[in-house]
């Protein structure tokens, strides 16, 4: 995915409320292995071919647009790991 951020946005001002803010422009490609470069391709192929939901990679791009950065890792685990290291041994 290339994810930019919008480079030109529709005024509208009416109905404020129910506007979406789309701030985020992402272009889809593939790397095949015997394809020298980047592959483009739409966004229902690319999902496909991962097997992602669209929630998924809205929310993926959206962060990377915001931060530069890849999302950090969130999901749980053993916080009390010291604790129950010293308590086997």
């Amino acid at each position: 995915m290339t994810i930019d951020k919008a480079k030109w946005r529709r005024p509208r001002v009416e109905d404020e409320a129910a506007r979406k803010d789309r701030n985020v422009s992402v272009k889809y490609s593939l790397m095949p292995e015997d394809h020298p470069s980047k592959l483009p391709v739409c966004k229902a192929i690319f999902l496909k071919v991962l097997g992602v939901s669209k929630d998924r990679v809205s929310g993926v791009s959206r962060y990377y647009a915001e931060h530069a950065t890849s999302r950090p890792e969130n999901r749980g685990g053993a916080h009390k790991l010291a604790e129950s290291k010293v308590k086997k041994t």
